[in-house]
């Protein structure tokens, strides 16, 4: 079975802003700002260097954060998945 990819969306275009450790993203497509914790972001992030199945991604977010990679970290990696693509800022890579 073929694990999904995936990827921050082609045509996304996204504007980051930082302050004491808040970070904003401005999605200019939907012109809609979002509020993300460091987990959001530092996937976010991980995204854009290279496209990512969820455990994958869970491994780089993780490692990234010195954090454990654990259910928690699945779940919330699988949960943000959905939401951005919700939002059109992620979608399923092209194979």
């Amino acid at each position: 079975m073929r694990k999904t990819v995936w990827c921050v969306a082609s045509d996304a275009r996204l504007h980051w802003r930082e302050w004491d450790g808040e970070v904003v993203l401005f999605h200019e497509n939907s012109g809609n700002i979002h509020h993300l914790n460091l987990f959001a972001a530092t996937a976010i992030r991980q995204l854009l260097e290279a496209p990512a199945d969820s455990e994958t991604l869970t491994e780089r977010t993780a490692s990234k954060l010195d954090l454990p990679v654990d259910d928690e970290a699945r779940d919330g990696i699988e949960q943000l998945l959905t939401r951005l693509k919700t939002l059109g800022i992620a979608r399923v890579a092209p194979s």
